[in-house]
């Protein structure tokens, strides 16, 4: 594991990049959250917890 910057020229912003993956942490939420599937599979696994928290009746 290692830390590398995410905007070049900065010494204060990091992210973490595993030595297996391609891509620093950040850079794979970023896809995530831009990843409609991921998102709708996200939400689908945690249907409970969001119902609980926020009170949601259903998902269309």
């Amino acid at each position: 594991m290692k830390f590398v910057r995410i905007i070049e020229g900065f010494d204060h912003l990091w992210a973490v990049k595993a030595q297996d993956k391609e891509a620093d942490e950040l850079t794979i939420l970023f896809r995530n959250w831009t990843n409609g599937e991921y998102l709708l599979d996200f939400f689908i696994e945690n249907m409970e917890d969001l119902k609980s928290y926020f009170h949601i009746e259903r998902l269309d």
